[in-house]
């Protein structure tokens, strides 16, 4: 019952009084709109071991995809951030510092790589950063519908973007290295050229500002050159808060990001959530 009440309201996204009408319906189960919040909170109350084994995991990974985005949480902007690695998931609503939940969720001294958009806190963070190619691309292809100047661009950007793809293990360390500096010297050449038109100088700081973050995963292959996987599990949680609205407090966001922290790593190691939710509680 805990389980799949839990798994109506985070999984299935129902608002609370469909949670109700649909237990009443199929079961002929009558609870009340306390009941499936108290529900929810027992249930995360039992995930919380579990939830903090995923943190500890974090720390040790070799590299990991990180997006945010607002959240309200009883009408204060807080954020709600998404750290994803190759085997878990975690979400986490914070209205610290940038700076101050990478420390709390990666560590003081994290040795991984981190895959994400230009978000400066990250630069201040480490110097190991693979920025995402998909927010670039998009970026510059909307530029060129606008300015012909920028379709010449915008097609030198796909081709780079094909070689850091490209590249795999395989290939030679050393073969690597003189790749990742003839990028950096092609995207040079491309920064003075935007450089050099009006319309385009903006988007020439944007290039520069991240040039030692573009190619990173020409010397380490086994990362993604685009932060997609981070940016759909964040859709995910994004969809749940159209449905849930504003968070009322700080209980509140620890139940919401505890189970859906458990369902989105349970979905992403391939297992069952309801088996799994019923084994943890």
């Amino acid at each position: 019952m805990l389980s799949h009440v839990t798994l109506l309201r985070f999984e299935d996204r129902l608002p609370i009084r469909k949670v109700v009408g649909s237990l009443k319906r199929q079961h002929n189960i009558k609870v009340t709109h306390t009941t499936v919040l108290d529900i929810t909170r027992r249930v995360s109350n039992k995930l919380r071991v579990k939830y903090e084994q995923i943190t500890y995991e974090l720390k040790r990974a070799p590299f990991v995809h990180i997006d945010q985005t607002d959240i309200k949480v009883g009408g204060v902007t807080y954020q709600l951030w998404v750290f994803v690695t190759q085997s878990c998931t975690l979400f986490i609503i914070r209205k610290a510092g940038y700076i101050d939940v990478m420390k709390t969720v990666l560590g003081k001294r994290y040795k991984g790589i981190i895959i994400g958009d230009g978000l400066e806190t990250y630069r201040q963070y480490t110097d190991l950063i693979q920025r995402c190619w998909t927010h670039l691309l998009r970026e510059s292809a909307d530029i060129a519908e606008k300015h012909k100047s920028a379709k010449v661009l915008h097609e030198n950007l796909k081709k780079l973007f094909e070689k850091v793809t490209n590249v795999t293990n395989e290939d030679p360390p050393d073969k690597r290295q003189k790749l990742y500096s003839k990028c950096i010297a092609e995207m040079t050449q491309l920064i003075d050229y935007a450089n050099s038109c009006k319309e385009l100088r903006k988007f020439a700081v944007k290039l520069s500002h991240g040039l030692k973050h573009w190619f990173t995963r020409i010397r380490y292959p086994f990362i993604d050159a685009t932060n997609n996987i981070a940016e759909r599990a964040l859709r995910e949680f994004v969809v749940l808060r159209k449905i849930i609205g504003t968070l009322r407090n700080t209980k509140g966001t620890e139940i919401v990001e505890i189970i859906m922290t458990m369902i989105a790593t349970w979905k992403q190691r391939g297992l069952d959530t309801f088996s799994m939710m019923r084994t943890s509680i």
